[in-house]
């Protein structure tokens, strides 16, 4: 069914908004609020520059987060278009 695939998708996201805001909070001493924030910009590759990864570990880290998110968020979505697409654009069987 295709709205368990997209909740699983949206659950894989929102574990990676946790992981993410963690890992931020954790290694670069930002506040929750700032961490949820940064990880939100970076994965969906918004990337504001105004708060940016200070150690090595942060770095490397961004780069495999980042490629992570930009996985999942397109799994989503194109299983949503798909729906749609399917729903309303398919001929109706006789």
């Amino acid at each position: 069914m295709p709205t368990k695939t997209i909740l699983r998708g949206l659950a894989a996201t929102a574990a990676l908004l946790v992981t993410g805001t963690a890992f931020y909070s954790a290694t670069e001493g930002l506040s929750a609020v700032d961490a949820f924030y940064f990880a939100g910009a970076t994965l969906t590759t918004l990337g504001y520059g105004d708060i940016v990864p200070t150690t090595d570990v942060s770095k490397v880290f961004t780069v495999f987060y980042a490629l992570a998110g930009i996985g999942v968020i397109f799994y989503v979505f194109g299983k949503i278009v798909h729906i749609f697409c399917t729903k309303s654009f398919a001929p109706r069987k006789r």
